[in-house]
C-alpha cells in the first residue's frame, strides 16, 4: 500500500508542495529570526553610539565649565592685584576724578570727607566719600552717570537731592559713595 502511494502521481505532487510550503515556512521563519537578531545587534550599536556621544557631550561640558573657572579665577585675582590692592592710587584717583567730573559739569563740590572701615571676616575695607553739591540738574544727571560709569568701581550708596531758591536754577545734592579695598592681611 505504501508502494501505491509513493508511485501515485497526485500523492507526489501534493508531498512535493508540503515540501515545498515547509521549505518556505522555514525560510520564511528563518529571515524573520535573522531580521530580530540583526533589529536587536543594530538597537545594542544604537544604545552603544547614543552612550558615547552623551559621554563626549559630558566631557565636552566638563572642559566648558574648568575652562570658564579658570579664566574666571584669573580674572578674580587680576582683580584683586591690579585693583583692590591699589589703595593709595585709588584714592589720589578718586579725589582727581571727582574734581574733575564737577569741573566738566558745572559742579560746585564742597566739603568731600574720607572714611574707612574694615568689614569683618572678609579681609576688605569699606571706604566712604561724603560730599555736598549744587548745579542745574541737568549737570547733576550727568555728573551721576559719569560718576556710576567711572572705571573706579564707585557706587553711589546714598543720595538726596532739593531745590534751592538761594542758587536760582540750581539744585542741591548730598552724595554718599562708597567702594572697597582689600585691607592688609593680619
Amino acid at each position: 500500500m505504501v508502494r501505491q502511494w509513493l508511485h501515485n502521481p497526485r500523492f507526489l505532487s501534493l508531498f512535493f508542495v508540503g515540501l515545498i510550503l515547509l521549505a518556505a515556512c522555514i525560510f520564511v521563519f528563518g529571515v524573520q529570526d535573522e531580521q530580530l537578531i540583526l533589529a536587536d545587534q543594530s538597537g545594542t550599536v544604537n544604545t552603544s553610539r547614543l552612550s558615547l556621544q552623551r559621554t563626549q557631550k559630558e566631557h565636552d561640558s566638563y572642559q566648558t565649565t574648568l575652562t570658564t573657572y579658570e579664566t574666571n579665577r584669573k580674572q578674580i585675582s587680576s582683580f584683586r592685584n591690579e585693583f583692590l590692592r591699589q589703595k593709595d592710587e585709588r584714592i589720589i584717583e578718586i579725589s582727581r576724578l571727582l574734581h574733575q567730573l564737577a569741573a566738566a559739569h558745572s559742579i560746585q563740590l564742597d566739603q568731600v570727607r574720607y572714611t574707612s572701615q574694615p568689614l569683618a571676616n572678609q579681609n576688605l575695607g569699606l571706604y566712604r566719600i561724603d560730599f555736598p553739591a549744587a548745579g542745574p540738574y541737568a549737570d547733576l544727571r550727568k555728573f551721576i552717570s559719569d560718576l556710576e560709569n567711572s572705571p573706579l568701581l564707585l557706587m553711589i550708596t546714598q543720595l538726596e537731592m532739593e531745590d534751592s531758591n538761594q542758587f536760582q536754577g540750581s539744585v542741591r545734592a548730598k552724595f554718599r559713595l562708597a567702594t572697597f579695598f582689600e585691607e592688609a592681611s593680619q
